[in-house]
Order: structure tokens, then C-alpha cells, then sequence
């Protein structure tokens, strides 16, 4: 190992440690040492991560679930990070947080999802799916903040689809039609999730 990876493992031991055991370091942590730690090096993210995900019970932990949550944020903001070496760990951290009975951790999951950085480009299919999965167990949330939230960010995912699918339908190939079909049948089957649950009792 080289100095600088056997600095690395160090500066992840600490941080994982922390955000697991300490309280009193956890946001600081999260908002300061990892954001200025990843500016110079970057890959330190990554293996914090997985020294995180394997801690016993991790939906349990809310603590390390909303840890994973900020790490995947950053990363995907700042870095270059989500290339497919670490689409395992990217997938597992979402489902966890999308099913988390934490609704800060939930939506954090969702922002992630509805965030398209580069809406002329396709829109992963994965993503929709799991976009309308969240949408179909939490449109009738009984949280009036949380729907607001969540309606907000499915605008922007919205919008980015308007983008894209301006987009594929120039590009005119096999794939581009198969995702223009994939688009409306998702936004067919997001009207759905609300249309049905009209009534009375509903919250929206």
C-alpha cells in the first residue's frame, strides 16, 4: 500500500466509526470533514460507504441509512463516482432509503432519484420504476409536508422527461421509441397512482 491509501484507510476507519458510534461528530462529519475530503480525494467516498453497509441490520440504523443517503448525494453532485463498479452499492443504499420509515430518508432516496442531470440524455428506465413504486405507497401520506415535498420533486423529474423525450424523439432510433413508449406509459401510470385514490379519504 501507498502512503496515501494507507492515509485513506485511516481517514475512513475514523469517519466510519464516528458516523456509527458518535453522536456529537455525526454532522459535522456529514457537512464538513467528508465534502473537503472527497474534494481531493475523491475515491474515499466510495469505500466509506461500504465500510457502512456492512454493519449489521442497516435498515434498522437510521443513523448510517441517512449517512449512506448524504454520501450518495455528494457523490453524485461533486464527483464522478457512480460509474458501474459501484451500481451494486448505489441500488442498495436507494432501496433501503426509499422503504425507510424515515421520511427525511425517504425523500433524500427520491430527490436522488427525480435529480436528472442530464435530462437530453434517456432517462434510466430503473429509475421511473422505482419513482413509481414510491409514488404508489406514499400518495395518500398522511404527512401534508411530505406530499408537498414529494410532489415538488416529481415536477422536476417531470420536466426532465418533457426534455428528453423532446430529444429522442430527433434521434428517431429503435431504443429512443422504446423509451418514448417507456415515458408514457410512466407518466400514464403515475396519473393513475393519484387518479384512483380520489375520493373522500384522500389526502391530495
Amino acid at each position: 500500500q501507498s502512503i496515501d491509501e494507507k492515509r485513506h484507510g485511516v481517514w475512513v476507519r475514523a469517519m466510519s466509526d464516528s458516523l456509527i458510534h458518535s453522536d456529537a461528530c455525526y454532522s459535522w462529519i456529514l457537512s464538513t470533514t467528508i465534502p473537503k475530503l472527497v474534494r481531493y480525494y475523491p475515491n474515499v467516498l466510495m469505500t466509506l460507504m461500504k465500510n457502512l453497509m456492512e454493519i449489521p441490520d442497516l435498515q434498522a440504523n437510521l443513523k448510517v441509512l441517512g449517512a449512506l443517503m448524504k454520501c450518495l448525494r455528494l457523490a453524485n453532485k461533486e464527483t464522478k463516482l457512480l460509474e458501474s463498479e459501484s451500481s451494486g452499492v448505489v441500488s442498495r443504499v436507494i432501496e433501503l432509503s426509499l422503504s425507510c420509515s424515515d421520511e427525511k430518508i425517504a425523500l433524500e432516496a427520491f430527490a436522488f432519484l427525480t435529480e436528472v442531470k442530464k435530462p437530453s440524455s434517456p432517462i434510466s428506465l430503473i429509475d421511473l420504476q422505482l419513482v413509481l413504486r414510491f409514488l404508489t405507497e406514499n400518495a395518500n401520506s398522511q404527512s401534508p409536508s411530505f406530499r408537498q415535498n414529494m410532489f415538488s420533486l416529481l415536477s422536476n423529474l417531470l420536466i426532465s422527461l418533457v426534455i428528453s423525450a423532446n430529444h429522442l424523439s430527433k434521434v428517431n432510433t429503435d431504443d429512443s421509441k422504446l423509451h418514448l413508449i417507456a415515458y408514457q406509459k410512466f407518466i400514464g401510470s403515475a396519473l393513475s397512482v393519484f387518479t384512483d385514490g380520489l375520493g373522500t379519504s384522500a389526502n391530495y
